[in-house]
């Protein structure tokens, strides 16, 4: 029976090292990490973006109201 190494070598790859097999690890970890810090930022913009959303629905609310008393004080200028 054929040794991992062997097996790896007649099929024509290299047996990983231990140290390939760590840098892997670890190239992972940070691609992981990265990954965390972005969606970290896209929370942050989409709390960002839903305050704005919240400001301009209320700045809307206003102006609705402001538009009704408007035409309610033409209507009774009217007659």
């Amino acid at each position: 029976m054929m040794s991992d190494e062997n097996q790896a070598a007649a099929e024509g790859g290299a047996a990983p090292t231990p140290g390939a097999a760590k840098a892997e690890s670890f190239a992972g970890r940070v691609r992981i990490g990265h990954s965390i810090e972005s969606l970290r930022a896209l929370h942050g913009k989409m709390g960002a973006l839903e305050m704005t959303m919240v400001a301009s629905l209320d700045e809307l609310r206003r102006l609705r109201s402001e538009a009704a008393a408007i035409a309610d004080a033409l209507a009774k200028e009217r007659g």
